[in-house]
């Protein structure tokens, strides 16, 4: 019966935590519905600002998009912020973030990583907002919850 239970308790971690994070962090930093939350992870989360989206190419089936992301903690606290460019192939739901190096690095859609997990979030929540449609959607953890943050 025990292993039943614990087999249900990591089911319902592994298959809801982007939901968990967003329960601890608040949706909008300090209230501002410009900062949207796209990941949280031990006391930080990680905001798009939504002003700084810039498509810098729109050739369907491929996009490029930058944004400025900030980190605040629970309190509202601003610990810093970073640019990041993502690189999106719709019909191969393939998406990249571009390395300093101006290498593309590829995120799938079930991390492997927190780096990963992170960037990816983060790049779901800029291409939502850009076009309002899920990027990986389901098929990468992402639910209803995380989206309405954006609306």
């Amino acid at each position: 019966m025990l292993k039943k239970i614990f087999i249900l308790v990591m089911i319902l971690a592994m298959s809801g935590v982007v939901s968990a994070s967003e329960s601890i962090y608040p949706k909008h930093l300090n209230g501002d519905k410009d900062f949207v939350l796209a990941w949280g992870h031990t006391g930080v989360g990680t905001y798009v600002k939504k002003s700084s989206i810039n498509v810098k190419r729109y050739a369907p089936p491929i996009y490029i998009i930058s944004a400025r992301a900030y980190l605040g903690n629970e309190d509202g606290k601003i610990l810093g912020n970073y640019y990041a460019t993502f690189k999106y192939d719709y019909d191969g739901r393939q998406m990249y973030i571009e390395m300093d190096s101006g290498d593309w690095k590829v995120l799938y859609p079930q991390y492997t990583d927190a780096i990963n997990a992170e960037s990816r979030a983060f790049g779901e929540m800029v291409f939502y907002i850009a076009y309002r449609i899920p990027f990986f959607g389901s098929a990468g953890g992402f639910n209803e919850n995380f989206y309405s943050a954006a609306d």
